[in-house]
């Protein structure tokens, strides 16, 4: 009787978690629809509507579990959807054509999304140390780390299209682009630090060498590459609006291929 009690909520906490997740998906999907239309108000709605449903899903998934959304692949997407579009609220606006910055980011919210659909969705089941400080920190950092990046390479590639259409925005853009990544680059360094503090009382040394390890390492070395290459932010042929570009999506990479290996 315990049991079936159990086994009752788990299939009620899933549908509806399922439930939000669709309708979050749905209306991010059309806030984009109306960023192309070019339909302001309309797009506000759409994704005031959608982060509310994805605020939901953040706490569908913190009632399931007891602890912070910040562990498994599907929720470690939604809360960098959730991170993403708060920075589209508040760093962007719809402009006179498209593309513009909106665009972009609504963009990649549906790449997070799509990618959080083929993703297990349930939270990770409670371990003894998910309460603990320096483990949230880490994970909660380094998801917010691919939400900036991304936001970066939504402004380095806006930033290439206002060069071509001689918008006096393309220079602005690439300084901003450049200030979020080094913005991530800070949080990701960190949660680094953090980590070193959750492997020294846990492992009892700051290096355990590892697959893991081995992507942070790249990270960093990403990181140093973009931010101090010589050149341009913005100039066409310049390597740093180039990795600019890159740097989202590739960290998003990264971080869904650890979540299934």
């Amino acid at each position: 009787m315990y049991d079936g009690s159990i086994l009752s909520i788990r299939v009620h906490m899933k549908n509806t978690l399922i439930l939000f997740y669709a309708i979050t998906f749905l209306f991010y999907f059309l806030t984009f629809g109306f960023c192309i239309l070019r339909k302001k108000i309309l797009e506000n709605l759409m994704a005031l509507i959608g982060l509310i449903a994805n605020v939901i899903c953040m706490v569908v998934l913190m009632v399931w579990s007891g602890h912070a959304p910040v562990y498994r692949l599907f929720e470690s997407l939604m809360l960098g959807a959730l991170i993403l579009s708060v920075l589209g609220f508040l760093f962007s606006r719809q402009e006179g054509k498209i593309p513009d910055l909106r665009f972009w980011v609504w963009l990649e919210i549906l790449l997070i999304m799509g990618i959080a659909a083929f993703a297990r969705k349930e939270p990770n089941p409670f371990g003894y140390d998910y309460d603990d400080l320096y483990i949230i920190m880490f994970h909660a950092l380094r998801i917010a780390v691919v939400s900036l990046t991304l936001f970066s390479s939504a402004l380095y590639i806006q930033s290439r299209f206002d060069s071509r259409n001689s918008n006096s925005l393309a220079f602005y853009r690439a300084h901003l682009g450049r200030n979020f990544l080094i913005l991530g680059a800070a949080l990701f360094f960190i949660a680094e630090y953090v980590g070193i503090h959750w492997c020294l009382r846990g492992w009892g040394d700051f290096w355990q060498w590892g697959a893991g390890f081995f992507q942070s390492t790249l990270i960093v070395m990403y990181f140093m590459l973009a931010v101090h290459i010589p050149g341009s932010n913005h100039r066409p042929g310049s390597w740093r609006p180039r990795l600019g570009i890159v740097s989202g999506f590739l960290i998003l990479a990264l971080m869904a291929i650890r979540s299934i290996i």
